[in-house]
C-alpha cells in the first residue's frame, strides 16, 4: 500500500467512521462553510439512504460519538466509456459501465487541517475496493471538485482528471485494487498499518 495513509493512522485510533445514523448522529451543529454540504447532511443524507440512493459515512470520535466532524457520500453510477481517461479505455465496453463516484466529502470548520479528508477519502476508497472484491465489479471511483486546489488533493491519491474536465477525476480501479490488496470493506482505519 502506498503511504499516503500511515502518518495518520495513530491519530485515528481515536476516531470511528459509521453509516450515519439519524438517532446517534447530531447532523445539526455541523458546517463545513459550503452551505450545499451542510444542507446535504442535516436534511437529504438520511433520505438518501433510506431510498438506496446513497450511503453517507460520519467521522465521529470515540469520545464524542453523536459530534459529526466530516462524512462522505457513496454511490454506484453508470458512466460511458469517453468518461474513462484514454490510457484505461482498452478493453471496456462503449456505454453502461458500473462505476463508483464520492458524491460528497465535508469537514467541519472547527476540525479543518486535522488531516480528516485524508482520513475519509482513504476510508472511501477501502470502501471501494472492498465493494469491488466482494459486491459489484466498477471501472473506478469518480469525483467532481468544486476547484484546482480540492483536485489537487484527489491527484495526490491518484486520481485523474478527465481530459475534457479536468475538475471530474477517476481513480482506476487498478490502482484502488494495488493500495488495497486484501483488505475486507468492514476493517477499521486503525487496522490498515499491515
Amino acid at each position: 500500500m502506498r503511504d499516503w495513509w500511515k502518518p495518520k493512522i495513530e491519530m485515528a485510533k481515536d476516531l470511528i467512521i459509521s453509516l450515519l445514523d439519524a438517532e446517534k448522529h447530531d447532523r445539526k451543529a455541523f458546517d463545513c462553510g459550503e452551505s450545499a454540504l451542510d444542507d446535504y447532511l442535516k436534511k437529504t443524507a438520511c433520505q438518501h439512504l433510506n431510498k438506496g440512493i446513497a450511503n453517507t459515512y460520519v467521522l465521529t470520535r470515540r469520545t464524542e460519538p453523536r459530534r459529526v466532524l466530516g462524512f462522505f457520500t457513496l454511490s454506484f453510477v453508470e458512466a460511458d466509456v469517453s468518461d474513462i481517461p484514454v490510457e484505461h479505455r482498452k478493453g471496456l465496453p462503449k456505454s453502461h459501465l458500473p462505476a463508483a463516484r464520492l458524491a460528497r466529502l465535508a469537514i467541519d470548520s472547527r476540525c479543518q487541517g486535522n488531516s480528516y479528508g485524508r482520513i475519509l477519502l482513504v476510508d472511501a476508497m477501502r470502501r471501494v475496493a472492498g465493494a469491488m472484491r466482494q459486491v459489484a465489479g466498477v471501472v473506478g471511483l469518480f469525483v467532481d471538485a468544486k476547484n484546482s486546489k480540492v483536485a489537487g488533493f484527489y491527484r495526490k491519491f491518484g486520481f485523474i482528471p478527465l481530459h475534457d474536465a479536468p475538475l471530474t477525476l477517476m481513480l482506476p480501479r487498478q490502482t484502488i485494487l494495488l493500495a488495497f490488496p486484501h483488505v475486507p470493506p468492514d476493517t477499521p482505519v486503525e487496522n490498515l498499518e499491515g
